[in-house]
């Protein structure tokens, strides 16, 4: 009886356990729980390691793991990434994102750009919303980082570098109009930002930007920014805190906003004496056309702090995240405004400050008033070997501005010591006073001037068609190599190549050579670096920029790239910004970014509007066979940023 008992039970046992395997099939092997994987994040050694296993969980992520990433990660770039790849998800929540966003910006050096990521995410009032609620403490200034938010936000947007898919919540499908009862005000609106939707993936056959004829490229159309009536009660809230730093960020964000339902609000705080609000109201009257007090003025120019060490002199520094200036630069753009010749002698004084990026906004208010009286002091500073290349872009473009017979010696002279990228400025700056590029070399506008200084006569209509027309990048110069079919001009480049897995092939095979073939037959003079990106970014020389001497141990290095999964451009590109002497980034990819602080093509070129309008690194494309939207956002980016961009077949 024992032995039948038993057969029985066995034999229940296994119909059991049959059962439940009819109800629940075999499944594919469980991905190792995300715990596993961040103990694991943590626990990699180096950057690339690291990323290798942050791209493979990226798509799994909840919200408390980013969060975790973002207090753990010993990494800032891994940190970062964690952030971009997190507000690309079309479900963000406004709450957890600034949660995330406020406890990012707690990382050393990393609160202008919890701004910048947070003014691209697309949903920038919601979100400065919910951190305007979160409580300070000693290590958080969550109304700081809203008020900065809203400040970068704006920037971006009168300055044109926000698609409309950017402005509007991640949710929402791309082109949409503002929603029902949302006003649409005519004054701040994006000008020349195309209206494409962002790729979701690479090769992605989506329409990009489109392409409008003349200088400055992107579309031509005017593109509303939605929501003001959710940013304006914002900034009324922050104009009631008592920080200085809150109130310069928000009177700044106000004042690039033209937002005239907080004026009363703003021209109240005239009893602050801090320079960087008393700077910021003097901007905010200024871009409103209201009676500026001259008290004011001489207050504002009378501010001339010490300027960090990064500000006063050319390195990579320069670039950075943070939109606010000092008083004084706030001062010159007001001035700018302002438009009046009687401060002329202000802003000239400001170009010989020792904050290079004083020095810039300086130049650039003079071009925009375009008096004759400024153009001996900015031939100065085009005379001078010390003037740093970022000035020098400006007082370039100022010079050329302003036509006069009496810049162009001064101007050929000038081209004379350019071996470089600055030659293409040089002569913009020349073709601009004559009406047409008649020249390209030194030897062919000496002889011309020679044939012509006893006759020529400027023509400031000439001057304006032919700037309306054409941009520095359009000039004609001789190229020190090439690349496929781009020409190189700078001789500070850095080579920034993707090598993801969708690189394999004839892709990486056709990479390979055409990239030997370019560096054995630069010019000696041409100083580069190159980047190879996947997940993991690979600097090929660290520290320093790479000799006509060291091509043979480049060439090697060039046939052992190796291909990698994630495509990061954006870090890719950042890193090499970083570099000190680089003026120029060539880009190759084949695709739309996957992974990295900013993993979205608009908001790529968004990111580098704000991180570059000190140190204008020009940026030249090549967009490897994808086609689509990505040929169309390559095209946005280098055209906002000096460069052009090509399709060369691999």
């Amino acid at each position: 009886m024992r032995t039948s008992a038993r057969r029985v039970l066995l034999v229940s046992i296994v119909l059991l356990c049959a059962g439940i395997v009819c109800i629940c099939p075999p499944s594919a092997p469980a991905a190792p729980p995300r715990g596993a994987s961040l103990q694991a994040l943590f626990a990699a050694r180096g950057e690339d390691a690291k990323a290798v296993i942050f791209i493979k969980m990226r798509n799994s992520l909840a919200p408390v793991d980013t969060l975790t990433i973002v207090q753990r990660e010993t990494s800032p770039w891994i940190a970062g990434m964690a952030v971009g790849v997190y507000l690309k998800s079309a479900k963000v929540d406004p709450k957890q994102a600034a949660v995330i966003l406020n406890t990012f910006s707690q990382r050393p050096g990393s609160l202008a750009l919890a701004a910048t990521l947070g003014a691209a995410s697309g949903q920038v009032a919601p979100i400065a919303e919910q951190i305007l609620q979160l409580p300070r403490d000693r290590s958080s200034r969550p109304k700081l980082l809203a008020a900065l938010m809203l400040a970068t936000y704006v920037r971006m947007a009168a300055d044109g570098a926000l698609s409309r898919t950017s402005q509007s919540a991640a949710a929402e499908p791309p082109d949409v109009e503002p929603p029902d009862g949302e006003p649409i005000d005519s004054d701040f609106v994006v000008p020349g930002a195309g209206a494409a939707p962002d790729d979701a993936k690479k090769g992605a056959g989506k329409k990009g930007p489109k392409k409008a004829a003349g200088k400055k490229g992107g579309n031509s159309g005017r593109v509303p920014l939605v929501g003001r009536t959710k940013l304006e009660p914002l900034l009324a809230k922050l104009l009631t805190e008592k920080d200085a730093e809150i109130l310069e960020a928000t009177v700044l964000a106000a004042a690039w906003m033209r937002a005239a339902s907080v004026k009363d609000a703003i021209l109240a705080l005239d009893a602050t004496r801090e320079p960087g609000v008393q700077g910021t109201r003097l901007l905010y009257m200024a871009k409103l056309k209201l009676d500026v007090p001259e008290t004011l003025i001489e207050e504002v120019f009378s501010s001339r702090p010490r300027p960090a060490p990064e500000f006063s002199r050319l390195s990579p520094g320069l670039s950075y995240y943070d939109v606010r200036t000092s008083a004084l630069g706030y001062g010159c753009e007001a001035l700018g405004e302002l438009g009046e010749e009687k401060y002329l002698d202000k802003l000239h004084d400001a170009l010989l400050d020792r904050d290079l990026r004083i020095q810039i906004e300086a130049a650039k208010a003079l071009e925009k008033i375009g008096a004759a009286e400024s153009l001996e002091p900015l031939l100065e500073k085009v005379r001078s070997y010390r003037t740093p290349w970022p000035v020098l872009v400006s007082v370039l473009s100022a010079v050329g501005a302003i036509p006069s017979e009496r810049s162009i010696p001064v101007l050929i002279e000038r081209l004379e010591k350019e071996t470089g990228r600055f030659r293409l400025d040089v002569n913009y700056a020349l073709a601009s006073i004559t009406g047409d590029q008649v020249a390209g070399t030194l030897d062919d506008w000496k002889a011309w001037w020679e044939q012509n200084k006893a006759v020529f006569t400027v023509v400031p209509q000439a001057t304006a068609a032919f700037r309306k027309q054409f941009r520095v990048q359009d000039m004609r110069v001789p190229s020190l190599g090439s690349f496929y079919d781009m020409e190189i001009y700078s001789d500070r480049c850095v080579f920034v190549l993707d090598t993801s897995a969708s690189m394999k092939g004839d892709k990486i095979v056709s990479l390979k050579e055409n990239l030997i073939k370019t560096f054995t037959t630069l010019s000696e003079i041409v100083r580069f670096n190159v980047i190879d990106f996947g997940g993991p970014i690979a600097l090929m020389k660290p520290g320093g920029l790479i000799t006509a001497g060291e091509i043979p141990l480049v060439v090697r290095k060039v046939a052992a790239m190796k291909l990698t999964l994630g495509t990061r451009s954006y870090d890719a590109m950042e890193l090499g910004m970083m570099l000190p002497g680089v003026d120029t980034i060539i880009f190759l990819s084949d695709g739309a970014p996957v992974a990295g602080k900013f993993d979205v093509w608009s908001r790529v070129v968004a990111g580098f509007h704000i991180y570059n309008r000190y140190r204008p690194i020009a940026i030249w494309t090549l967009e490897f066979g994808a086609g689509g939207s990505n040929l169309a956002w390559m095209e946005e980016l280098s055209a906002k940023n000096f460069g052009k961009s090509s399709s060369p077949v691999p």
